[in-house]
């Protein structure tokens, strides 16, 4: 029942289905690809991805300075097939992919550099 639970906690947020869905999309997503998406700061994607690494949604390796993420094989089918097809439609789903397209031409290490410096700029 608990597993159950995580779970529905899990996709029960936008922006971690949004996660989900960029997920499946992209198969593996660093951190900050992940942030520079959901427009979010650090500290709030690494609770959202917390929250679905521990209802066993993702999954990560570590890799040098990054971290990435990714579906694990183990993620139960009809959930990631009823998610892609209730989601197929959404106009958020459909703009986040746009924007991965975007997102993923840049290195990770760019991305870290444009956040940290947007992150400069906020805080003066």
């Amino acid at each position: 029942m608990e597993d159950t639970l995580a779970i529905l906690k899990a996709v029960a947020e936008k922006n971690r289905l949004r996660v989900l869905m960029a997920l499946d999309a992209r198969r593996e997503l660093c951190v900050c690809q992940i942030i520079d998406l959901l427009r979010l700061s650090p500290a709030t994607v690494s609770r959202h991805m917390s929250v679905l690494t521990n209802a066993k949604l993702v999954a990560s390796r570590k890799q040098g300075k990054w971290v990435y993420y990714f579906l694990p094989a183990r993620l139960p089918t009809g959930l990631r097939s009823w998610l892609a097809s209730s989601l197929k439609s959404s106009a958020v789903i459909k703009a986040d992919h746009g924007a991965l397209n975007k997102i993923v031409a840049s290195t990770s290490e760019s991305l870290c550099k444009k956040r940290r410096l947007r992150s400069a700029l906020n805080r003066r």
